[in-house]
């Protein structure tokens, strides 16, 4: 072996063990604490206004998750929720879709959470 490809080497193997120990050295951002919290701000169910056709119930979709398909039956519970028509208690109608106050998800049930809360109803037109 030369003298030239031995040192190529070398170099390449100290940079690689340079970079594998700044790797080592990653550091995250400082969140400050919170000062104080205030119950009628940020991201809380209590600071959702109603919107339905009735507020006596509070309904909750929780999409698990379990890949395409996970995705594809969360789709086929919000089409067939926009597709429903309820009477409310006043004899007012709407879309079963319209009195849902939640939606969660883990994995596959997730994207489809997430599409219909960027979307919307355009999700029906867009996502399948």
């Amino acid at each position: 072996m030369r003298p030239q490809n031995a040192l190529t080497q070398l170099s390449r193997a100290a940079v690689v063990l340079v970079l594998v120990i700044l790797t080592g050295c990653a550091t995250r951002p400082f969140n400050p604490p919170i000062a104080q919290a205030d119950d009628q701000k940020g991201y809380r169910f209590e600071t959702r206004k109603p919107r339905g056709i009735g507020d006596e119930n509070l309904i909750v979709l929780a999409f698990s998750g379990g890949g395409m398909r996970a995705a594809a039956f969360s789709y086929g519970v919000l089409e067939f929720l926009a597709n429903t028509e309820v009477k409310g208690p006043l004899g007012n109608t709407g879309r079963l879709i319209d009195e849902v106050d939640v939606i969660t998800g883990v994995s596959g049930g997730s994207f489809t959470a997430l599409a219909y809360g960027l979307y919307g109803d355009k999700l029906f037109e867009e996502y399948e």
